[in-house]
């Protein structure tokens, strides 16, 4: 029929033209199909002939292109060629595990290794020290960190005796109350005598509450000796700065014991390694 002829002759300039939308597979697949289906059927009696208009079956063709097409493109086979791209989950890569730090004698600390303070001390605490840096562990209640030709300058201690008098360290101890909150400790370092003191202001070390103040010494000719004795430690061993000297200190609330980690810089180099230092703050993680 002439009819049928024209729409078999638009309907496949059509397809043949293509889409910007429509994958070239769906359109070869259309193709294959009018071609390949009869274009007659089979009705029950009484018969009489249906009559479609050109307009009719065109309109019937683009729909049954566009259903074709869409089943194609959304449950076809996907390319995977040159240049095609495929959605993928992205697993971010596990932390490496942290290297221990066992040693009481100090070792270097390599550059961008996370080491744990592990074995004696009892939180599991871990850091990134800068380059040249060394470390070791101070026994159950401390760990001591530092520069290789300064010494320790950085430390995590735990403790329960302050000096009454960091100047005259002669007075005596005085025992933390037991339960003590981390303001507790925060307002009677900040009461010590013989200290300028800035603080204590509230802030957050890897999630955990946390309370930061700074301790200037002071120069005083009466003071005993050269050191102002803030702390002492369970073992015997003193902590403390000389006059002129500053120490920032991190007191932090954590699943058990009260964290203090505290920094020291000399009067005369209380800037050349602070970046360093707060460097080694922010990469501190404490496990749950």
């Amino acid at each position: 029929m002439t009819d049928d002829r024209d729409f078999w002759l638009a309907t496949s300039d059509w397809l043949d033209g293509g889409s910007d939308r429509t994958p070239p597979q769906a359109i070869d697949a259309v193709l294959l199909a009018i071609k390949t289906t009869r274009q007659e059927r089979a009705l029950r009696s009484p018969w009489r002939p249906i009559h479609m208009s050109f307009l009719a079956k065109s309109a019937i063709a683009a729909a049954a292109v566009i259903t074709i097409a869409v089943a194609w493109f959304n449950l076809g086979p996907q390319s995977q060629g040159p240049g095609a791209s495929s959605t993928q989950t992205v697993t971010a890569s596990p932390s490496p595990t942290p290297r221990p730090l066992t040693s009481t004698d100090p070792v270097s600390l390599e550059t961008e290794v996370r080491y744990v303070a592990s074995g004696q001390f009892p939180v599991p605490i871990s850091f990134v020290a800068p380059a040249g840096w060394i470390g070791n562990i101070g026994g159950p209640y401390a760990v001591f960190l530092g520069p290789k030709d300064r010494g320790d300058i950085v430390s995590f201690d735990i403790f329960d005796k302050l000096y009454a008098d960091p100047c005259h360290p002669e007075q005596g101890l005085v025992p933390l109350a037991p339960g003590r909150s981390v303001d507790d400790l925060a307002n009677a370092l900040a009461s010590l005598p013989g200290l300028s003191v800035t603080g204590p202001t509230h802030g957050i070390v890897d999630g955990y509450p946390a309370t930061l103040l700074t301790s200037t010494g002071q120069t005083s000719a009466t003071c005993t000796g050269d050191q102002l004795k803030l702390w002492q430690l369970p073992l015997g061993a003193d902590v403390g700065i000389g006059a002129g000297g500053q120490m920032r200190i991190w007191i932090v609330e954590v699943d058990g014991p009260q964290v203090v980690i505290n920094a020291v810089h000399g009067p005369s180099n209380r800037d050349d390694l602070s970046a360093e230092i707060q460097g080694l703050i922010n990469s501190i993680q404490i496990e749950h």
